[in-house]
């Protein structure tokens, strides 16, 4: 595990080695680590210290030249302290987030560590300007300062650091600048620039960087063309076998990109240049020359056509041409590209007319989502043995479905089919022990009934069989699916009881039930309702931006949002929703249905429910959601609703409801249409007074913070649209906007990052959308 080494004069430990070693706990000031005075080395990286803070006695160790500490959950202000330690060569506290250095720390260290070669403060929050002194540190080589939220403008003087090899300033959104200037006796391999605010030209000087491998540009604000000068970067490697990156992403860029100026890169191995306007010039196949290059990314860049200058790129193996416009068929030739190579291809978003031709024998990731693809789905895809990721969405293809779907027991994760016209049966041949994860046949033509082969699909997660003709009774056998999360089975022809089995837990993991516009009858299915686990016990640490899928390929539904259909292109994972709409159901609503406490929608309008609301409703705190409306409800609105201070939706029109419009947090802001057609409802909003209105007074601002445990911020959030269906609605909004860059920041994260690692090991794991 740990590796500890001592002098051999005086057995004194001056060296401590215990990163990976699965450490868990604090690390105060009585630590026995501060009785080792004579450490020269300390590594205590990926551990868990339980937000610990970097104490002061770090500043003890005087003879300390390597210090890393980095993800290992310290927290809190880091120590002045560390700015003692003069000796230092190497200081590491990169961190995800969670620690801050005061403005004069961050100063004082870049003045007293004089002889450091390695500064990684990834993730700390310095909240400051570049101090100038950080740019004297002579003996630098690797200086990562991502994520770090500096500020201001990067100075425009020449760098003085003639030993940097890496410099990054990732993610500091705020830090402007031109193109840095180096010193030209800079022998720099890595720049990360990426998501900052530096803008301006690229310069010609930029081909003096003869030994830069990675250079990353994207999501910045240069603009222009890009100099010719950049195919010279690596001249001095042309020999050799180092691997050269270039990200230039959302770029700016405008005119003609002359592919020849990339051609003296023959070790170009990743080159992205997504969300451009370019024009690819085109060119023979004897001008082809990128031997090396393995993944190329050209999304959103105004291409009309397959490019050429792919024709001969054996090694290829990611190759992303989304969100262009390739119309028609692709070229023969383009069948040659990455025959043995090529396991990730991206060409949705696109006006291809057929696509007929599957010659890539390890194709992992297919995406044809978004195009004009119209007949049967190609008999030659059964042959696609090793295919994880199978996207042919939003098309014009009809027939059958290929019953050799049901048999990829091996590899296919991802089959999305919705939005098509095929019509028949769903395949009757799911083997056991598939990996199948996602099925989505929403918006064909499919009939019924579901084949009882399904139950095989151990690893299913999401099933969305919405708006097809299916005809059969409620498939009560999925409830064993033990990772099923959402089960759409809107606007087909189900029918019958919805009533579960005697297994103790049924659909353990189920987060999303839609079963509205069928022919459910009886009663509200309270054996589920009674056992939703995964809807149940919230807790604000688990309230986070994460979405349902793997990392390049998100899960997407269709859901009914105050009577309109949205399409989630991501689904949050704290999205909880039971949609039981349009059905004949009938009976009261549960008192039980109240410990659902992580519910966000319940939707039970138009149905034929009786009896009163329950105000156990009171209780699902998060809800943000909640219709009952064209019912037979009757009685009084509970006053405990208004303690559900995110609700942003509320429908209770069309029922026999009566007595006073209770008066508080979200009600004050609900209009008539929220309560029409209750002719016995009185008070606001409506405009019929209550002849004795003997309604409790709504209570002060401070008995609703005291009993709530919200301060008034948090109501006004409520008051808002609610966490969640509020994020839904801009959610849809940025995507129909062309994902503004602050949403896609905070949406996408490190998304090069995390395509660069698909592809180095796109052999091993395939690959999917991102």
């Amino acid at each position: 595990m740990g590796c500890v080494t001592c002098n051999r004069v005086t057995g004194h430990v001056n060296g401590l080695d215990l990163s990976c070693s699965g450490l868990y706990g604090t690390i105060d000031s009585n630590s026995s680590l501060f009785l080792l005075p004579h450490l020269r080395r300390l590594n205590l990286a990926f551990n868990d210290f339980n937000k610990s803070s970097i104490s002061a006695k770090f500043g003890q160790f005087r003879r300390m030249t390597h210090l890393n500490l980095s993800f290992s959950g310290f927290s809190g202000v880091i120590a002045p302290e560390i700015s003692h330690l003069s000796n230092l060569v190497s200081l590491d506290l990169s961190i995800y987030s969670g620690l801050g250095l005061e403005t004069s720390s961050f100063i004082a260290l870049t003045q007293n560590l004089t002889k450091l070669q390695k500064l990684h403060l990834r993730g700390i929050n310095v909240s400051s300007i570049i101090p100038s002194s950080l740019l004297n540190l002579s003996s630098l080589k690797s200086m990562d300062l991502s994520f770090c939220q500096l500020h201001g403008r990067f100075p425009d003087d020449d760098l003085q650091l003639p030993n940097l090899k890496a410099l990054k300033l990732k993610g500091n959104y705020d830090l402007s600048g031109n193109f840095p200037k180096f010193n030209k006796s800079n022998s720099i391999l890595l720049l990360d620039l990426s998501s900052t605010n530096f803008s301006g030209k690229l310069p010609s000087s930029i081909g003096s960087l003869k030994s830069l491998e990675s250079l990353d540009l994207s999501h910045c604000n240069f603009s222009g063309s890009i100099p010719s000068v950049l195919g010279n970067l690596t001249q001095s490697l042309t020999w050799t076998s180092q691997a050269i990156n270039l990200m230039l992403s959302s770029y700016n860029l405008g005119g003609i990109v002359e592919t020849d100026m990339f051609m003296n890169l023959e070790n170009l191995v990743y080159l992205d240049l997504s969300y451009n306007i370019l024009t690819l010039s085109n060119y023979s196949h004897s001008n082809c020359a990128l031997p090396s290059l393995e993944t190329l990314l050209l999304s959103s860049c105004n291409i009309s056509e397959f490019p050429r200058f792919l024709c001969s790129q054996e090694l290829l193996a990611f190759l992303d041409l989304s969100n262009n416009k390739i119309y028609g068929q692709l070229p023969k030739w383009a069948w040659n590209v990455g025959t043995e190579t090529l396991s990730y291809l991206n060409l949705s978003q696109n006006m291809l007319t057929r696509f007929e031709r599957f010659p890539w024998r390890i194709m992992q990731y297919l995406d044809l989502h978004s195009n004009l693809l119209q007949g049967p789905l190609p008999s030659l895809i059964c042959e696609m043995s090793y295919i994880e990721v199978l996207d042919f969405s939003k098309n014009n293809l009809s027939g059958l479905i290929p019953q050799c779907l049901g048999n990829f027991s091996k590899s296919l994760s991802v089959l999305d089919l919705r939005r098509n016209q095929l019509h028949g049966t769903i395949p009757e041949t799911f083997s056991k022990g598939n990996l199948i994860r996602n099925l989505d046949f929403n918006g064909n033509q499919l009939e019924g009934p579901l084949p009882r082969s399904l139950i095989n699909c151990r690893r299913l997660q999401v099933l969305d069989l919405g708006n097809n003709r299916i005809n059969d009774t409620f498939p009560h056998w999925l409830e064993t699916l033990p990772e099923l999360q959402v089960l759409i089975l809107r606007s087909n022809r189900f029918h019958g009881h919805v009533r579960g089995s005697n297994f103790q837990f049924p659909f353990p993991k189920l987060r999303i039930m839609d079963l509205s516009r069928n022919g459910f009858s009886s009663s509200l299915p309270e054996m589920y309702l009674k056992n939703f686990k995964a809807m149940m016990n919230v807790t604000e640490d688990k309230m986070e931006l994460k979405y349902m899928g793997e990392y390049s390929y998100r899960d997407s539904i269709i859901v009914t949002i105050k009577g309109f259909d949205f399409e989630l292109v991501r689904i949050l994972f704290t999205f909880t929703i039971i949609d039981l709409s349009s059905n004949r159901f009938q009976g009261d609503i549960p008192d039980f249905i109240g410990s659902l406490s992580s519910l966000r929608e319940l939707n039970l309008s138009h149905n034929n429910i009786t009896g009163h609301i329950p105000p156990s409703l009171g209780n699902l705190m998060v809800l943000e959601s909640l219709d009952l409306s064209s019912n037979n409800l009757n009685g009084r609105i509970p006053r405990e609703l208004t303690s559900l201070t995110f609700l942003a939706i509320l429908n209770l029109s069309k029922n026999h409801l009566t007595g006073v419009i209770p008066q508080g947090n979200q009600f004050d802001t609900f209009s008539n249409n929220s309560y029409n057609g209750n002719i016995g409802l009185c008070g606001f909003p409506l405009s019929k007074k209550c002849v004795v209105d003997k309604a409790p007074q709504p209570p002060k601002e401070e008995e609703v913070e005291s009993d709530t445990g919200f301060d008034w911020k948090v109501i006004l959030m409520g008051y808002g649209c609610g966490l969640v269906v509020g994020l839904l609605f801009m959610g849809c909004l940025v995507f129909l906007t062309r994902k503004p860059k602050w949403f896609v920041r905070m949406i996408e994260g490190d998304r090069h990052k995390k395509v660069r690692r698909s592809t180095k090991s796109t052999r091993r794991h395939g690959a999917r959308r991102s």
